[in-house]
């Protein structure tokens, strides 16, 4: 959405659906992508300053080019056994990250993750909040095109 962020005039090219329309008024896009990026901020520490150390991809069907997503301690396991997903290991100072986002722009994608032992992980939630999880194992679901942030610190 940010590529045409204005519709270009006529033209070659048929761009449409971009935030501002060839006239200059707000399109439904706007709203969207105004939501995403008060969301982006919030996570934002995430990402900032963090090591990209590996993304690999689950699923049944791996995008072409891809591999597949290798685990890593504490994460032992993570399944996502009704769909696929980019599985992202970051890092940054003491703290680790797991970021699974959902390749599906239509479906909710399941999630399950085993974790090693003892480990304590927390999810990083949409409002930049972290909740503690309990136990070993993981179950939640991803949203169409959306992300699940996990942490945990050495």
């Amino acid at each position: 959405q940010y590529f045409t962020y204005w519709t270009p005039p006529g033209g070659t090219w048929n761009f449409h659906e971009a935030p501002i329309d060839s006239a200059g008024a707000r399109t439904a896009v706007y709203d969207r992508v105004k939501e995403l990026n008060a969301e982006i901020q919030k996570v934002a520490g995430v990402f900032m300053g963090s090591k990209v150390v590996s993304v690999g991809h689950t699923g049944t069907e791996l995008p072409r080019g891809t591999k597949a997503f290798e685990p890593f301690p504490p994460f032992k396991e993570v399944e996502t056994p009704n769909g696929g997903a980019a599985v992202s290991h970051l890092e940054k100072d003491d703290a680790v990250f797991l970021v699974v986002v959902n390749r599906s722009y239509a479906d909710y994608l399941n999630l399950n993750i085993t974790l090693d032992s003892g480990a304590r992980i927390s999810k990083v939630e949409k409002d930049g909040s972290v909740i503690p999880e309990k136990g070993n194992w993981i179950q939640t679901q991803v949203g169409p095109g959306d992300a699940a942030i996990f942490m945990t610190v050495r």
